[in-house]
């Protein structure tokens, strides 16, 4: 399984999930995992970035991001605001936490 994390830790932004070529048994599993992790939600899957080199090869893939990500491509992505100020640690807290369930439980 492959997973891009980009985007992740928005201050004031929850984090979002997408699937992408997984079997309906692994997206169930870490659907789990997300319900049980506080700032997650899911998204429709979004058919750009670096993700889609592995759903190319068929290789069962999750995208994190921020939620309110793709509003903000414009004005604050790669530009000077795109600093530290705008990172809420502990929304970075969940997503490690919730990567280190999937590796714990073998997915």
């Amino acid at each position: 399984m492959a997973v891009n994390v980009d985007g992740v830790g928005l201050r004031g932004s929850a984090t979002s999930i997408s699937f992408y070529a997984c079997p309906q048994k692994l997206e169930n599993q870490l659907m789990e995992y997300v319900k049980r992790t506080p700032g997650f939600e899911r998204i429709e899957p979004w058919p750009m970035g670096d993700h889609m080199i592995f759903v190319a090869a068929e290789i069962p893939t999750i995208a994190l991001t921020a939620c309110n990500i793709f509003s903000l491509i414009d004005t604050l992505i790669h530009t000077s605001e795109d600093n530290l100020k705008n990172i809420d640690l502990d929304i970075l807290v969940n997503v490690v936490d919730f990567l280190m369930k999937c590796i714990d439980a073998g997915v």
